[in-house]
């Protein structure tokens, strides 16, 4: 069931809102920017990892040998990234 609200036009114009100020706008949209950051490097992290687990399932189970693989050629192959965080 959905509410329905009506606000006849005359009277549209006559609300009113509260907003913090500028200085307190920026704090906040600063830490909003801070934890978009850390969401999408989790992202990339979560699908490297997928993707390292993925090599690891294949090379055990499906090949049937133990992977052996070194740091460059997995940044090579694009399955490892290094960065400063």
């Amino acid at each position: 069931m959905a509410l329905r609200f009506h606000q006849p036009p005359g009277q549209l114009f006559t609300c009113s809102t509260w907003t913090p100020p500028l200085d307190e706008q920026k704090a906040i949209a600063r830490i909003l920017g801070t934890l978009d950051d850390k969401v999408a490097l989790n992202r990339r992290m979560h699908e490297s990892l997928e993707a390292m687990a993925g090599a690891l399932f294949k090379s055990w189970f499906q090949e049937l040998y133990p992977v052996r693989a070194k740091v460059a050629d997995l940044i090579q192959e694009g399955v490892l990234e290094i960065g400063d965080g």
